[in-house]
């Protein structure tokens, strides 16, 4: 009987099981550098022969092209992409930063609730300030940097697509 349950239910995730597709692309510095675009993401290219930048969603990948507002755009007519650097690593200040901001609206909400005066002691405000004001410095001035890459046969824009069909 655990053996059939199993094979029915393995059946069932082979069924609806789909193949994942991404897109790569792999800028300057190495193959640690290397970005991938997945359904939803945001993505700021160029196309060749134009000036300015379009900015949108990927909303679908197919074998040959991918949809950037439900506009088709094959790979191969991508001039350049704008990437923000820095993203990464901004888990710690944003989680000091929200942290902080969280606090505040939480004390804020809670002594109006229970009519605490004062509602924000100057020891509180003076700490979170000291903790808000670097993370809207690195958030606006350290995370902001945008880097052009073009896209070259050396460095192309890649659609991948992982097949989980064994047979």
């Amino acid at each position: 009987m655990f053996r059939f349950l199993v094979v029915i239910i393995l059946l069932f995730f082979s069924i609806q099981a789909e193949a994942q597709r991404f897109m790569t692309f792999q800028p300057p510095g190495g193959p640690r550098k290397k970005i991938t675009y997945s359904l939803m993401d945001e993505i700021t290219l160029k196309f060749k022969g134009e000036k300015g930048f379009y900015t949108g969603s990927i909303t679908h990948i197919t074998d040959t092209a991918f949809f950037v507002n439900n506009i088709a755009v094959k790979p191969s007519q991508v001039d350049a992409l704008r990437i923000r650097t820095g993203k990464d690593r901004a888990i710690i200040p944003r989680l000091l930063g929200g942290g902080a901001h969280l606090y505040l609206a939480v004390r804020i909400v809670n002594s109006l609730i229970n009519n605490l005066n004062p509602i924000i002691t100057p020891w509180e405000l003076i700490i979170c300030s000291a903790i808000i004001a670097p993370y809207y410095i690195y958030e606006f001035a350290v995370n902001t940097k945008i880097r052009v890459y073009r896209v070259t046969p050396y460095r192309p824009l890649r659609i991948v697509i992982l097949d989980n069909n064994l047979y």
